[in-house]
């Protein structure tokens, strides 16, 4: 439980109970170790970069590391990323990059392209309305 007075926060804001977060990761270590898999964390669904060195602790796909491979060759170079853990760039082993761009004043994500050469794969921009709902253009 978390020991704060939740009337003295400044909004928006996230607000993470680590102890309970620390609980969920011992049970997917354990995963882990009697299955044999390996847990890896979508930025994408998660992408709280401040509680990362202790998820790093438990779980296999967690760093920010600069090259990542995989089975038949499959690989990922994370080109560019801030000090804040926003990604700037991603090179894929076939060639493919993909680029992230945020919006200066809130650090949202503003689009994101992926593209092989002249061939674009994804190209999407985000907005957000006042209620900070992202929409997709």
């Amino acid at each position: 439980m978390l020991n704060i007075d939740l009337n003295n926060i400044q909004t928006p804001c996230y607000i993470v109970d680590e102890s309970l977060l620390e609980k969920n990761l011992c049970i997917l270590e354990d995963v882990q170790r009697r299955s044999g898999c390996k847990i890896i964390m979508a930025l994408k669904g998660f992408a709280m970069f401040s509680v990362f060195p202790l998820i790093r602790q438990y779980l296999a796909g967690t760093s920010l590391i600069e090259f990542v491979s995989g089975p038949a060759g499959v690989s990922a170079t994370f080109s560019d990323y801030a000090a804040d853990g926003k990604i700037g760039r991603i090179d894929y082993g076939n060639g493919a990059t993909t680029f992230y761009d945020y919006y200066g004043h809130t650090n949202r994500l503003k689009r994101i392209k992926t593209a092989l050469g002249e061939t674009i794969f994804l190209d999407e921009q985000y907005k957000y309305t006042q209620c900070k709902e992202r929409l997709i253009h």
